[in-house]
This record gives C-alpha cells, sequence and structure tokens, in this order.
C-alpha cells in the first residue's frame, strides 16, 4: 500500500507546484532536496532498522507518514506557500528512510530460506502494479477531486498499510540495550555498518554494482525524454509508451525472477540482468525506430526486475542479519548519490558531446561494470549455497528437539545463522550460577553437570538435551552452574533470538514450560510456576 502511496504522491506533487509557481525549477528543486535526504539520512535509517523492533517502528512510521501526508493536503487548502509543502514532504521523506531497509531486513525473518527467493520476486511484482497502478490513480484523483485530494488518500494508503504490518508476525527485534551494539551511538553502528561492506565477502561488489545500475537511471531519466523527441519522433507521448515498456517488461520477468534468485548460479545471472539493463539504454544511440526502441525497453524491464530480486536476495544471503539494515541503507544512500550524480552528468554529456555520448555512457558504464564484477559475484553465489548446505542440517536438528513449538521453518533457520558451534573440554565451565543470562544452549554431543550452591550436583545433560532456558525466560540471572563433564559440542543460540522464537506465539512450547518448571522444582520451587 505504501508503495502505491508513492507513486500516487508524485504525480500529485507535480501537479501542484506546476499550478501553483508555474516553474519546473520548483518540481526540480522538489526531487533534488527529496534525494538529498535519502541520502543523508538514509544511513540513520539504517541504524534505526536494526535497533528497534521492526514491526513497532513500521507501524509507527506509517502512523507518521499518515500524519504529514494529512498535514500537506490541509496547508494545501489553507493556501500555504509551496515552500512549506515541500518541507512537510522532506518530513515524510526523512520517516521513509528506515522503513525499506526494515522490510528488508525481516523478509529473512518471515519466510523460509527456500521461500525467500520467492517472497522478494511478489514483492517486486506489487512494486511493478504500484508502479502502473500509483500515476494512473494519482491522476484520476487530481482530475477529480483536486491535488488537496491526492494527497488525503495517500494518507490513507500509508493508513492501511500501517493496519497491515501490525497484523504480521515477529520481523525482528533489532539490537537490545548492550546487545550486538544496541548501546552504542549511531556513529559507531554506522562504522560497523561499513566495515561489513567492506570486510563481508561479496558486499562490495554488491554495492558496486548497485551504484553502477542507479548512475545508468539517472542517466536514463534525462536523456529519455531527448531520445523520444530527437531520435524518434514520437512527441512528449513518447515517454510514456517506452516508460509503458519497461514496464511490461518487468511484468514478464516477474514469474522467473523468483526461480531465478534460487539458482545456485545467481551471481552469473545478477551481472547478467546488468547487460540486459546497460545495453537496451546504449543500443538507443544507434535506433530511430519506435518499435525497436520499445524492443528494447521490454529487455530493459525484464533485467530491471531480475536485477531488483536478485540484488536483494543474495544481500539477504551474503550480509549478517544483525547488520542487514544498516548495510542496506549505506548501499541505498549511495545508490541515490549515483543516481543524483547521472541525472546531472547527463545534461553535462550532451551538451558537450552529443545525446548518444549520454546513452554510450549511461549504457555502457553498466555493462562494463556487470562484466568486471561477475566473479565476485559469482564468488557470493558460491558461498551463500555453502552456507545454506551447511545450515540446513542445523535447522532440521533444532525442528526435532521440540523446544521451539510452532516456530517456523523461518525462526529455526534464523537460530540455525546465528548459532554459534561451542567446543569445551572436560572441566571447563559454560557459565556459573549468578552469572547474566546470555545465550541458549543445545548439546549436540558429551556430557555436562549442573550445579548449585545449595544442592550441588543436580543433574547431568547429554546429546539433545538443552540449558540456559530459565535465566533467558524469567530476565534473571543464572539459577546453576553447568560445568563440562565430557568433552561437548554445543549449538550457542545468542538469546535475544531464542526469546524471538519461542515468545512469538501466545503460548510456549509445551516440552519447553515442562522442562523449565521440572528444573526449578527441585532448585527454586518458588519460581516454579508455569510460564505460557
Amino acid at each position: 500500500m505504501s508503495s502505491t502511496g508513492d507513486f500516487l504522491y508524485a504525480v500529485a506533487m507535480v501537479v501542484y507546484l506546476i499550478e501553483e509557481t508555474g516553474s519546473a525549477g520548483w518540481v526540480a528543486a522538489s526531487v533534488i532536496a527529496r534525494i538529498a535526504t535519502y541520502t543523508l539520512l538514509g544511513p540513520i535509517g539504517g541504524v534505526i532498522a536494526d535497533r528497534f523492533d521492526r514491526r513497532r517502528l513500521m507501524v509507527a512510521l506509517d502512523i507518521s507518514r499518515t500524519v504529514v501526508m494529512l498535514l500537506v493536503g490541509i496547508g494545501i487548502v489553507a493556501g500555504v506557500h509551496p515552500a512549506v509543502v515541500i518541507g512537510l514532504v522532506l518530513v515524510s521523506a526523512a520517516l521513509t528512510t528506515p522503513y525499506r531497509p526494515a522490510g528488508v531486513a525481516a523478509t529473512p525473518l518471515l519466510v523460509a530460506e527456500d521461500d525467500l527467493a520467492a517472497a522478494n520476486a511478489a514483492e517486486a511484482s506489487v512494486a511493478q502494479l504500484a508502479w502502473f497502478l500509483g500515476p494512473a490513480l494519482g491522476a484520476a484523483i487530481v482530475a477529480i477531486s483536486g491535488v488537496e485530494a491526492a494527497f488525503f488518500a495517500n494518507a490513507a494508503t500509508f493508513a492501511i498499510s500501517a493496519v497491515l504490518i501490525r497484523g504480521i508476525g515477529d520481523i525482528g527485534t533489532g539490537s537490545r540495550g548492550g546487545e550486538d551494539g544496541g548501546s552504542e551511538g549511531v556513529l559507531q553502528q554506522l562504522g560497523e555498518g561499513a566495515r561489513a561492506l567492506r570486510e563481508v565477502q561479496g558486499l562490495a561488489a554488491l554495492t558496486m554494482l548497485l551504484v553502477a545500475v542507479l548512475f545508468a537511471y539517472g542517466i536514463e531519466q534525462v536523456v529519455q525524454v531527448l531520445v523520444v523527441r530527437d531520435r524518434l519522433d514520437m512527441g512528449a507521448g513518447g515517454v510514456g509508451v517506452l516508460t509503458a515498456c519497461v514496464g511490461i517488461g518487468g511484468m514478464i520477468a516477474v514469474p522467473f525472477s523468483a526461480r531465478l534468485a534460487a539458482r545456485r548460479d545467481a551471481g552469473r545471472l545478477l551481472a547478467t540482468s546488468g547487460l540486459l539493463m546497460g545495453g537496451p539504454l546504449a543500443l538507443l544511440a544507434v535506433t530511430s525506430s519506435p518499435v525497436v526502441a520499445g524492443g528494447l525497453m521490454v529487455v530493459e524491464g525484464v533485467g530491471n526486475i531480475t536485477m531488483d530480486v536478485l540484488l536483494i536476495t543474495m544481500l539477504q544471503r551474503a550480509c549478517p542479519e544483525r547488520l542487514l539494515g544498516r548495510v542496506y541503507s549505506l548501499q541505498d544512500s549511495g545508490g541515490a548519490l549515483a543516481q543524483l550524480s547521472g541525472t546531472v552528468a547527463a545534461p553535462l554529456l550532451v551538451g558537450a558531446i552529443s545525446l548518444e555520448a549520454g546513452l554510450w555512457v549511461g549504457g555502457g558504464s553498466l555493462v562494463v561494470f556487470s562484466i568486471l564484477l561477475l566473479p565476485s559475484l559469482q564468488a557470493i553465489s558460491r558461498r551463500t549455497e555453502a552456507e545454506r548446505a551447511r545450515l540446513a542440517p542445523i535447522a532440521a536438528e533444532l525442528g526435532e528437539l521440540g523446544i521451539l513449538g510452532e516456530a517456523s521453518q523461518a525462526a529455526r533457520e534464523r537460530i540455525a545463522r546465528s548459532a554459534a558451534t561451542v567446543s569445551l573440554a572436560s572441566g571447563e565451565v559454560v557459565f556459573s550460577e549468578g552469572d547474566p543470562a546470555a545465550d541458549f544452549y543445545v548439546i549436540r554431543s558429551g556430557t555436562v553437570a549442573v550445579t548449585t550452591r545449595e544442592h550441588g550436583e543436580v543433574r547431568r545433560l547429554g546429546a539433545g538435551d538443552w540449558f540456559g532456558e530459565i535465566g533467558l525466560l524469567r530476565g534473571i540471572p543464572r539459577t546453576a552452574s553447568v560445568a563440562v563433564v565430557e568433552s561437548v559440542e554445543m549449538l550457542a543460540i545468542p538469546g535475544r533470538v531464542f526469546l524471538d522464537a519461542v515468545t512469538s506465539h501466545e503460548r510456549l512450547p509445551d516440552p519447553l514450560v515442562a522442562t523449565l518448571n521440572l528444573r526449578l522444582a527441585r532448585t527454586h520451587p518458588h519460581l516454579a510456576d508455569p510460564v505460557s
């Protein structure tokens, strides 16, 4: 719903500024200011997305944008200066900066790994539909009821989005105070995201490809009007025809994009999608046929949707979950800056050299980057496929234990991604009574002894057993000490991830409740009330 609102708003804003000022300069200033807002505040939005409960955050952002759009509509009715309207729209843009990173980071928590590409493809198809419906709806509302009504309708899309998001399941809670950097300042957390871009294999290549795509898109936005006028002789309506052809190509690609993203050679396919986007743009320089140009734009549309789905899916698979919002927002800001650079470079290229030069630079740069980045993109595919193969048996093992109850396959996969394998020798201490509760443990092999100061040794645990749940579920320090009897290999699951999985339903899993109360009944009977 909010995607439709974004496109609806764009039409209404252009019409309003033209009607009020009679100058396209105000429109350009509005667009540049909005892009600048995304560029400057986007990284901070990523920090926010990684730090707070994502569902509550997205609902709050939707409600806030609803209020802002209502104020815009009221301001237009009251006849405020256009600068005030632009200022309110920039507030809405600022509120948007955490929204998309939160959504991107949430998707892997809602769907199983095998369904991730399909979920991203479904989102891309909705966005493609919004690309058609939003402007058409905006134009219709403006024509029938006026510009202010379009902004009121835009507010309604955000309100509906808030209601829909409020009804979905757990989509992650971000970092909590002191955990995963939650107590660090904004600059420190941004620095962590920037380091991930440099150090996590493949993220730099994905970022460079995104920058190349949006630089080419920035050029295309400017030169497309000139192509229609000077090369194709189609008239002003030709821009809409070529845009529609891109949309048609996108709709053709949607049913296949999920299967492409799930393939083991997704890196090669991602580079190919760059060729499908850049090649047609460059080839507009050598055709004057509207039919050929339309066909080239259909091909570009195929590459565009395929690129969107593959790029997001590979990012979600390659980036650590706790950093995903920040990494995405840094990429998004870099992409916005690249798009702005392309928009500025296009008229300079056309004026200094020729229209054809602008087309060759825009499309050709994307083609060159796609080819150069191919080895790195293929390396990402190999790494993520190996990681998926490693995690699959761990997720299956967790499912067989019964402690996660109704937790989804996506939740079990999230735990598997977050879990660390810990090996300890006989005599080593896992934790001591009174320590802060941090992790939950699942024993894969070996034996540990559980002791308390008051009762001594109370039990021994072996393969298939778990421990550490009491302190996490009750929010108290460790109620016992655990030491290794025979060398063990365990899964250490971060407490936050464990709690998100087992508390996402109305009641805790029965095996977990039974074990919890059985253990407490012997050592801390006053805490052994049923937990649900």
